[in-house]
């Protein structure tokens, strides 16, 4: 997301994905070597992402814990589920927007 598609505030809108490159950054090929300080901001701004998700995370399934808890004893007992079943339990999927 950061090397590949130039999201981010620090590193700014630029790629530095290319699939005919050499240079590679873990597992993404980049159109032009980077300099120790790029390498860095970008390896700050992906580990900030990830952090920001794990909070986000742990908030999500702390509020949503009862449901949680339901669809594991589900599955426990059953598995498997499908979508009809996840719903019963679940109710209706949502669409989130932004």
């Amino acid at each position: 997301m950061v090397c590949q598609y130039g999201m981010s505030e620090s590193v700014g809108p630029v790629s530095y994905a290319d699939s005919r490159a050499g240079n590679v950054l873990d597992g993404l090929k980049l159109n032009k070597p980077l300099s120790g300080e790029t390498a860095l901001k970008i390896d700050l701004e992906v580990e900030n992402i990830i952090r920001g998700e794990r909070v986000r995370t742990r908030i999500l399934l702390e509020r949503k814990r009862e449901l949680l808890d339901r669809v594991a004893e589900a599955l426990l007992d059953r598995e498997t589920l499908t979508k009809q079943a996840f719903e019963a339990i679940a109710g209706e999927r949502k669409v989130v927007t932004a």
